[in-house]
């Protein structure tokens, strides 16, 4: 399970998250949706242990990262967004260097690259070098890398970016695999991909939570036309597409007003 609490982010006296609150329970893949800038990766990095934060709790499995970071990122795998690989290295070659950083047992270590290659379909390719890879080879060596450990939380910073729609087909299928029996928290950028993979979702904007987790179904039916796109636009702009023409406009954007008028 990950719990955060009352998340306070304030760099340089500017709010870049405040008081975000939000639970991911075993099982749930919550997709955290946002325009750009409105706090999705920096919240990613605080409950990865990655950013502190000026306020707030974050607790991986009962344990409180701030006070035991290293417990709590035994059980927790972070992927970034386009993390970058080392070039020079084969897949087989980075995947036993994250093991052994993260203290894994030379054995053991064997054991869980050959494992994880085969389960995400990299055996192919285990001893070609990384930059050789496609978008979607690179994906999967990302995660394998964080469920190298075999933790029960998955934080994923927008896993489908620059794949084309069939292997993002792929990467949803190995989502789902792998997300089952976790607790997973991941950025989406894209909406068609949210209802395909995630159990909940939730939406932050301007560092704030502005529509709380929910199912997907739950979300959509948020929109008068219950579409899922118009709920999220619903949700950060506080306009409803969906909405008849002849009703008001909401009072909190002027912007709005003044493009009909």
């Amino acid at each position: 399970m990950l719990v955060i609490e009352r998340v306070t982010v304030r760099p340089r006296a500017r709010s870049v998250l405040s008081e975000v609150s939000l639970l991911v329970e075993p099982g749930e893949i919550v997709g955290l949706l946002g325009v750009a800038g409105s706090g999705k990766t920096a919240l990613l990095r605080v409950a990865s242990g990655l950013l502190e934060p000026d306020a707030g709790t974050v607790r991986v499995v009962g344990v409180d990262i701030q006070i035991d970071r290293a417990r709590a990122q035994s059980q927790l795998g972070y992927m970034a967004q386009n993390a970058p690989l080392p070039p020079d290295l084969s897949v087989r070659e980075y995947l036993w260097w994250t093991g052994r950083a993260r203290g894994l047992d030379r054995t053991d270590l064997d054991l869980r690259v050959s494992a994880g290659a085969k389960e995400l379909d990299l055996g192919s390719v285990l001893d070609v070098p990384l930059d050789r890879l496609a978008d979607v080879g690179r994906r999967r060596v990302s995660l394998a890398a964080a469920l190298l450990h075999d933790p029960v939380v998955l934080v994923l910073d927008d896993p489908f970016c620059g794949l084309d729609p069939v292997q993002k087909l792929s990467m949803r299928a190995v989502l789902r695999r792998f997300a089952a029996r976790r607790s997973t928290l991941v950025a989406m950028r894209s909406l068609e991909d949210v209802p395909a993979i995630c159990t909940h979702v939730a939406v932050i904007q301007g560092g704030r939570i502005a529509a709380a987790k929910t199912t997907p179904e739950a979300f959509a039916a948020t929109a008068a036309a219950g579409r899922f796109e118009d709920a999220f636009l619903k949700a950060v702009t506080g306009h409803d597409p969906g909405r008849p023409m002849d009703e008001p406009f909401d009072e909190a954007m002027p912007e709005q007003m003044e493009l009909r008028t």
